[in-house]
């Protein structure tokens, strides 16, 4: 973590030393001119970002499936092991050709498939949805040589014919015993989610009555959306809100930066603003050490020290530090979302988990420490496998997405296409032509 942030510091002082940063009585005469308003914009999406995802939509029957979760399981919905692009796991893949590809559901071997009305909130709906994905794991074991307990592979008399047929492990001569579990079979699948289905899913799981198996994964887009509102819950009232009141004037402008319902939506202010607040930090080193006489310049490592030292003298630079490590948590789980880092992106949680905590997020902590959890028992091939297919999804260029930022920009194609935003009659038909199967 202090490696990311002294990187981030080195950056901002060479700016300034090419002085690519505009000076105090710029900024000032900017907000003077605009009064206040220069940089305060509605956040808006693109209106051609789902066309450059290129759904593409097949025609379905308009009978309503959403009151039967695990009816008529097909091998439309399972799928083929065969079907996924193993070149998108080469992390040193340079070759990346997006003309390949139909959309970005096709790109990632996704299945759009039974889209339901249904309250997340609701518990039935919850386990339907568990009900639902776990019956499509069995018959996916069923279909794999090997991953059932009454599959022929395993009986004392299986003809060789049987034991090697199609079974890797049996063909590289390991023995019996030396089979691996197949992911599925041990973690069951991967559900993922906001912070309430999340939350419901893992309390299910816990219950002594529910012998499903299942994985549930912390997204990073909510996470980074739960971080950004806590962090206005927490430092919105002793000092943010009177900085950021120098272009967001109103308490409404303020609110809907530090309460978001987008992350991407603050990110570029508060780019801005952690810059604003380092170049200040090494504004005030390099004057302290010019008037000792030095005039050698600064370094990142200097100018920390600095700020560290300043904290501990004021009650307010305490403030103002602890919500510059905040914003740096941002930064890194963004860096770990480009990269696909899951190192990374489990440091930047764990910095996380005390500012949830602290403003009694209890489902997040609840989600974070399930998480962490799971991740302290992993292998190094359950890690391997959460990186690689879990953790990211891929963009029709080749950019790295979380998850769950996946699946809100599959909404919004749904919403997009005629099902909109609320629940009306003809929903479950829309959703349905809408689905790109």
């Amino acid at each position: 973590m202090l490696s990311h942030t002294l990187s981030i510091w080195e950056y901002v002082i060479d700016a300034m030393e090419q002085k690519h940063f505009p000076t105090v009585e710029e900024a000032t005469e900017f907000l003077r001119a605009t009064g206040g308003r220069g940089i305060v914009s509605n956040y808006r999406v693109s209106q051609a970002a789902s066309k450059r995802r290129s759904v593409k939509t097949t025609p379905v029957s308009d009978t309503d499936s959403s009151n039967d979760y695990i009816a008529n399981i097909t091998n439309q919905h399972v799928g083929s092991n065969l079907a996924f692009d193993l070149d998108l796991l080469d992390e040193d893949n340079d070759d990346f050709d997006e003309d390949r590809y139909k959309s970005i559901y096709d790109l990632n071997n996704t299945t759009v498939d039974l889209p339901i009305h249904g309250d997340l909130n609701s518990s039935a709906v919850v386990k339907g949805i568990v009900n639902y994905y776990t019956d499509i794991k069995d018959k996916c074991l069923k279909e794999t040589i090997g991953c059932t307990d009454d599959d022929p592979v395993h009986e004392d008399d299986a003809s060789p014919e049987v034991i090697f047929m199609g079974n890797p492990w049996a063909e590289a001569g390991w023995d019996r015993a030396d089979w691996p579990i197949p992911w599925m079979k041990a973690n069951g699948p991967s559900l993922s989610g906001d912070g309430q289905p999340s939350f419901g899913l893992l309390k299910l799981r816990d219950q002594e009555n529910m012998n499903k198996v299942y994985t549930v994964i912390a997204g990073g887009f909510h996470m980074l959306l739960e971080i950004h509102k806590m962090r206005g819950r927490m430092f919105a009232g002793s000092h943010m809100a009177e900085i950021w009141k120098a272009w967001r004037p109103t308490e409404k402008q303020q609110n809907w930066a530090f309460s978001p319902g987008d992350p991407n939506q603050v990110d570029e202010e508060l780019f801005m603003y952690y810059f604003a607040l380092v170049s200040s930090v090494v504004t005030a080193c390099l004057e302290e050490k010019q008037t000792a006489g030095d005039t050698s310049g600064v370094s990142a490592v200097e100018a920390y020290e600095f700020m560290l030292n300043a904290f501990k003298e004021n009650p307010f630079y305490t403030q103002l530090v602890s919500e510059m490590r905040t914003a740096e948590v941002v930064f890194l789980l963004h860096c770990a979302e480009e990269e696909a880092d899951a190192k990374a992106y489990v440091c930047g949680l764990k910095f996380a988990a005390p500012l949830f905590t602290a403003n009694h997020a209890t489902k997040y902590t609840f989600i974070l420490a399930k998480f962490f959890q799971w991740w302290h028992c992993a292998s190094e091939a359950d890690k391997k496998i959460y990186k690689t297919m879990l953790m990211t999804k891929k963009t029709e260029r080749g950019k790295n997405i979380f998850t769950d930022r996946f699946v809100e920009w599959l909404v919004k194609d749904l919403r997009g296409g005629g099902i909109r935003k609320f629940y009306r009659r003809g929903t479950d038909k829309n959703s349905s032509r809408e689905t790109p199967c």
